[in-house]
């Protein structure tokens, strides 16, 4: 009887050593648990957010833009560093072919740049930055926005799976979410957007996507740099008679001044794309009525 009392006692003593450190394990879980949600929450708090200056400290974790009908006016040309000792290094999105410029789409502008990729190929964030964006919106499927420390906020839709969450900290390379098709997409690819002060602007002005690198350490950016899509309609269907554009914006028919410069300063657009799509040289004769595609 006294062995069987032993032995019960042991027993006990077992079982709540083994409750005991089950629970401060779960108590442990939950601090850690905690300090991240207390790191998310309060990183607007710590001053750590990229490019505050920018942005007046504005943080929207719905929208890409602030408003719909916004257009931004730069006064003067303003040189950002696109490396810096925060924001080092850049770092290819996805290494896929182009399949669909920046500019004019069916009359209407196509933000970005489509890159083909395979169903669950990884997305890359391009530059060192903060995610302010990760949800399900509308045409663009599943997007992440992040933006960095030069400046630029760069976008990436149409994923079937993202794997990042609003204020998280990315580096160049960090895989951001899974290829796919979601929202108004008709195949796999990778649209991929690169904005400043929420516009758009050329990816192409950034990225060199053949030899899958960036232009310059700099990029200077004016009121050239945006595609003002409301004034270029007005500007080329005002008189039937001057169309210099066709109706859906594909092709520009040269009128006398016209130089390969002054096209790719208007549409946004470089004079080598321009050559490229044209199968032309930069000092080719430009004749009046010839059809160039933008």
């Amino acid at each position: 009887m006294k062995i069987k009392n032993i032995l019960l006692s042991f027993a006990l003593i077992v079982v709540f050593h083994v409750f005991t450190q089950a629970q401060k394990v779960k108590t442990e879980k939950e601090v850690v648990s905690g300090n991240e949600i207390s790191n998310s929450d309060s990183l607007k708090e710590t001053n750590i957010l990229p490019s505050e200056k920018i942005y007046d400290d504005s943080w929207d974790t719905l929208y890409i833009r602030l408003s719909r009908h916004a257009k931004v006016s730069v006064n003067d040309s303003v040189i950002l560093k696109l490396l810096t000792e925060e924001n080092s290094n850049f770092y290819m999105p996805v290494p896929g072919k182009v399949i669909s410029e920046f500019g004019w789409r069916h009359g209407r502008i196509h933000a970005g740049i489509d890159i083909q990729l395979n169903k669950g190929d990884s997305i890359h964030s391009a530059f060192d930055g903060v995610v302010r964006i990760s949800r399900y919106f509308s045409g663009y499927g599943n997007i992440v926005v992040v933006r960095h420390y030069n400046g630029l906020e760069t976008c990436y839709a149409h994923m079937s799976k993202r794997l990042t969450k609003v204020s998280q900290i990315v580096k160049a390379g960090d895989v951001l979410g899974l290829g796919g098709r979601t929202g108004h997409a008709t195949c796999n690819h990778l649209h991929f957007e690169v904005r400043y002060l929420q516009e758009p602007i050329n990816p192409r002005l950034v990225v060199n996507f053949e030899n899958q690198k960036i232009n310059s350490d700099t990029l200077i950016v004016s009121n050239d740099t945006f595609f003002h899509r409301k004034n270029i309609s007005k500007k080329h269907t005002t008189n039937k008679s001057d169309f210099t554009v066709d109706k859906k914006g594909n092709y520009y028919y040269i009128k006398q001044g016209d130089t390969l410069y002054s096209l790719a300063k208007r549409y946004n657009t470089s004079v080598t794309l321009l050559c490229n799509k044209n199968n032309i040289s930069e000092k080719s004769t430009l004749r009046i009525g010839q059809k160039l595609k933008l």
